[in-house]
């Protein structure tokens, strides 16, 4: 056997690529040191048997298929190489390239884990992980301190916005007074104690309608002169109420005639948008004597709440016309504000600032105003003490085709044209019910009190 004229690879630690018996090629090997060959190679098998075991065996399987195959079980197939076999091959100078990846494979588990560089929290002394503990405490303490000051800040600057907010839509009422010797008779208010009242800032769409304060004015006066009362229009542009929705300025516009006439008892707010149908109709004998309450309030009745369906609140079971100091009436969507009647008296100043209460103006409320009403009405008992339900059409009927409870009928006093946008109907229904009103009897009019200047 002759050794390669090539220098072989560096061989793996435990074998030591040299001629222990010094022999010389070409030289006959004694049976002595042929012996002592033998026991070599066995023994240089067994350091690389021990060796291939450091490794994972799919680490040799991928790297030399061969020796996976000869240590397979039972010669199945010959071809592969035993352990002998590689390191024969490896003393004569065949080059093994798996022992080369196991020597890289040595080399890179020789490398320092993170846990075992010095410097790193696992070889810190105690006194520089209490140092490192202190700082990260301090840095997270003075994050909560400033999260903590900023959340202050916030909440002062919303405080801020909120009250800003609340000085602008707040509505400036006023009051009225309440003669301590006013008595309110059966037979209701004499015909110059009642006031008719319209309120416009000549700014609302009222539905498109066509000339609609040319039409109210004559339509209201006319009526009021029949009967004696008084009718009051009132510019709203007045009226401090900021930045809340003009239907607001009604409660200041309530305020302001009372305070105008100071006789006054009863006042019928109606909006614009409304027709008096049958001027003949008294608003004594029809709606405000205490025969007139009795028959037409309605007891144990279940209102209905804005936007449609039952609120679960009920009217009174009984009624004392002496204690009615408003009167209204509901359709589907709960009651409505564009008709009701209101009567000075020490509740209707207590009911009226509640109503304009800023909490209620800052509301986003669906109907505005109404929807307050509708609230105090439904979750104050002491309310409802001091209300009357009366049914829609006698106050408040619409321009409505066979809706018994809600269409105007020929002989009814008064027509509203409430959501009469949605269809974009408005004008043309106005004209068509201003056509259909019944004419003044040729009656001598009772005398008009002289309103006061404004």
């Amino acid at each position: 056997m002759s050794v390669p004229s090539h220098s072989p690879p560096p061989p793996p630690p435990c074998i030591h690529y040299s001629h222990p018996l010094g022999w010389r090629e070409g030289e006959r090997v004694p049976s002595t040191a042929l012996s002592f060959a033998v026991l070599a190679v066995v023994a240089l098998a067994l350091c690389y048997f021990s060796f291939s075991q450091f490794s994972s065996s799919s680490y040799a399987t991928s790297l030399n298929p061969n020796v996976a195959g000869g240590a397979g079980g039972g010669g199945g197939g010959g071809g592969g190489k035993g352990p002998v076999d590689v390191v024969v091959d490896a003393v004569v100078g065949e080059v093994d390239e798996s022992l080369q990846g196991a020597h890289q494979q040595l080399a890179a588990n020789s490398v320092l884990q993170p846990g075992n560089v010095p410097g790193t929290p696992n070889m810190l002394s105690a006194e520089e992980k209490k140092r490192i503990e202190q700082e990260a405490k301090k840095k997270e303490e003075e994050r909560k301190k400033k999260e903590a000051a900023e959340s202050k800040r916030k909440k002062e600057e919303a405080q801020q916005k909120a009250l800003a907010e609340y000085k602008k839509i707040k509505v400036r009422l006023g009051s009225f007074s309440v003669p301590a010797d006013m008595v309110h008779t059966p037979d209701g208010p004499k015909p110059d104690e009642i006031v008719l009242l319209a309120a416009s800032d000549g700014k609302g769409h009222n539905g498109g309608i066509e000339n609609i304060l040319e039409d109210i004015t004559p339509n209201r006066q006319e009526y009021a002169d029949r009967h004696g009362y008084h009718y009051q229009f009132l510019n709203i542009s007045k009226y401090d109420i900021g930045s809340a929705h003009p239907v607001w300025a009604k409660l200041p516009a309530i305020v302001e005639t009372f305070n105008l006439y100071p006789q006054a008892k009863w006042i019928w707010w109606l909006d614009l948008d409304a027709i008096i149908m049958t001027p003949d109709i008294d608003l004594r004998s029809h709606l405000l004597s205490h025969e007139a309450i009795l028959k037409n309030a309605q007891l144990d009745v279940e209102m209905n709440r804005s936007g449609g369906g039952l609120s679960g609140s009920r009217t009174l079971k009984t009624i004392n016309p002496n204690n009615v100091d408003l009167i209204v009436s509901q359709d589907p969507n709960g009651v409505n504000a564009g008709s009701f009647l209101i009567r000075r008296s020490e509740f209707t100043r207590m009911f009226v600032d509640m109503w304009s209460d800023p909490m209620f103006v800052r509301e986003n409320w669906i109907a505005q105003e109404q929807d307050a009403m509708m609230h105090l009405i439904k979750e104050h008992e002491v309310v409802r003490e001091h209300m009357a339900l009366f049914p829609q059409t006698l106050i408040n009927s619409y321009p409505l085709r066979n809706v018994p409870i809600m269409s105007w009928e020929k002989g009814q006093l008064v027509i509203h044209f409430a959501g009469c946008w949605v269809e974009n109907t408005c004008n043309e229904q106005w004209k068509e019910f201003m056509a259909l009103r019944t004419p003044l009897t040729p009656l001598t009019p009772l005398s008009k009190a002289a309103p006061p200047s404004n």
